[in-house]
């Protein structure tokens, strides 16, 4: 996540010596497919586990207990698995309306991988490489048989393949899947900034798609960018601007609907200038395109850069992750935001930078929030009490037999 290239490069770093990762065990047999029933968020939640080098892949319900430790991993491959798994593996924003658990395998290998969470078997793989190390960052699927995939690197050299240009969303047909056609999100006035498309949400007739608009060499940024692409026409119909914020990489929607957050990271290689480009958001949904309410200077507050990764505790509250520092030895922390008063109150502190990771939320569902803790190898669990106060719940430990820490969380 983060802006992934730079704060996986700092991992891969540090991981080895914090969790041995030349000496995971070998994975235990695989553990099945879940029979669980649909409910109004789905069936529960995709944990993802990696050390950037190997991943498993569990499920879990929205109150973190354990469903099948190991679905599918790098060193069990699970039944139509032809492509193996990377060790940068992620899940959709979105919850599939496929009902299939989606994995996607970003860098290098740019696979999307279908697998029935019943039987645990992959239905079906798709390169959207086209020739290049395209780094495919989320997956939405937009209804007709159709998903987009949005495509983080462009091409340097593009036109030797069709759809090879990068910096997009390619278009899929589902049945069976295939690239059938390109969003192309480049601007020509955007200088060296490339368009970057991240994660994605569905909004009205829309696809909500943020671009976190780094050079090359991810050493500068532009500002953030969201754009709302038509699903009719598969076309650029609107931009929306935040001036003043850089590396706009996380987004949800309230439990209600009407409200959505964007989590900004700012430039990591500005380290002087980088907490003044990070924040949050807020965007009222009932217009088109949404307009901006309000924005949290939850950095400054922190004295840390903001991860993308956000969840709606309620209506009223956001749970996230501020960015710990190897260098200055200061730890990741999980804090709150009050949306009404502005209020952010630090709710936890790891000991090590870069070991809390994602958040996922089902507030409409009453289930509390899940944070990723690779320190402690556990979900972190977050509710409002009966006194209204937030309080920490029991943490889960999702694997015990890998030995991989939990990194990223989807919905199934």
């Amino acid at each position: 996540m983060v802006d992934d290239s730079i704060a996986k490069a700092l991992l891969l770093v540090a991981v080895p010596a914090v969790f041995g990762a030349c000496n995971v065990p070998e994975p235990p047999a695989p553990t099945g497919g879940v029979h669980v029933p649909k409910g109004p968020c789905g069936r529960g939640v995709v944990v993802v586990e990696s050390d950037y080098a190997s991943t498993n892949v569990a499920l879990a319900g929205f109150d973190g207990s354990v469903l099948s430790s190991s679905v599918v991993s790098s060193g069990a491959r699970a039944p139509g698995l032809s492509m193996a798994l990377s060790g940068d593996v992620v899940a959709p924003t979105v919850r599939p309306a496929s009902d299939f658990v989606v994995l996607i395998d970003r860098y290098p290998n740019a696979v999307l991988t279908w697998l029935d969470p019943e039987s645990a078997e992959v239905r079906a793989q798709l390169s959207v490489a086209t020739g290049f190390a395209s780094n495919p960052h989320d997956y939405l699927e937009i209804g007709g048989g159709r998903a987009y995939v949005s495509r983080y690197e462009s091409n340097p050299s593009p036109g030797r393949e069709p759809w090879d240009g990068g910096g997009d969303l390619l278009v899929l047909s589902l049945e069976p899947p295939a690239i059938v056609g390109r969003v192309d999100l480049a601007r020509p006035d955007d200088g060296p900034w490339l368009p970057r498309p991240d994660r994605m949400l569905l909004f009205g007739p829309h696809a909500v798609v943020l671009l976190q608009r780094f050079d090359e060499s991810f050493s500068s940024a532009g500002d953030g960018r969201m754009v709302g692409v038509s699903l009719d026409g598969d076309t650029v119909e609107w931009t929306v601007e935040m001036p003043g914020l850089a590396s706009c990489g996380a987004m949800v929607l309230s439990p209600s609907g009407d409200r959505l957050a964007v989590a900004c990271s700012g430039v990591f290689q500005d380290q002087a200038g980088q907490i003044d480009k990070s924040g949050i958001v807020l965007f009222d949904t009932t217009t088109s395109p949404p307009h901006e309410l309000r924005r949290y200077g939850v950095a400054l507050e922190l004295g840390a850069p903001l991860a993308p990764a956000i969840g709606y505790l309620d209506d009223r509250h956001l749970v996230g992750v501020a960015y710990g520092d190897l260098v200055a030895s200061r730890g990741d922390q999980v804090y709150s935001l009050d949306l009404s008063s502005g209020v952010v109150d630090v709710l936890s502190r790891s000991s090590q930078a870069f070991v809390l990771g994602d958040v996922r939320c089902a507030a409409p569902c009453g289930a509390p929030c899940l944070v990723t803790d690779a320190e402690r190898m556990e979900l972190r669990r977050w509710a409002v009490g009966g006194t209204g106060a937030i309080e920490e719940l029991p943490a889960v430990l999702v694997n015990d037999a890998i030995g991989l820490p939990p990194r990223t969380l989807g919905v199934f």
